[in-house]
């Protein structure tokens, strides 16, 4: 699950938004750090987000050339179920990316293993 960032010149920093989060910022003076602060800022976001339980945006699709940050399976898999969880609790269900909130995709299970071990970055999303 990769979540697009938008990374943009500020002076003598890069500034990183985030198009599914809109109140998630971060910045950094070297792309090491901008990435490093761009992945501390998304889990910020995400904790929130599972201490609230609020439902979670899927991510938006990664243009060319766009940079991303991805989350390991095991964070994938949680959101997954929290917004299944959220949207039973709430009885609000609607569709992202042609996907009831519901529902695992039908591939769901051949996702999984693809894409089990992908860390980049390793976050820690407890819930």
């Amino acid at each position: 699950m990769q979540y697009p960032i938008d990374i943009k010149p500020n002076g003598e920093f890069f500034l990183v938004t985030f198009p599914d989060f809109p109140g998630a910022i971060a910045q950094g003076q070297s792309s090491e750090e901008t990435l490093s602060a761009a992945a501390d800022a998304l889990n910020t976001v995400l904790e929130f987000y599972f201490d609230e339980k609020f439902p979670i945006p899927m991510p938006s699709p990664v243009e060319s050339g766009q940079s991303f940050i991805e989350l390991n399976s095991g964070d994938a898999e949680r959101i997954f179920l929290l917004n299944r969880m959220s949207c039973q609790e709430i009885g609000l269900c609607h569709r992202t990316e042609g996907l009831l909130n519901t529902e695992q995709p039908d591939n769901y299970g051949q996702w999984m293993q693809e894409h089990r071990g992908t860390i980049s970055p390793d976050l820690d999303l407890d819930f």
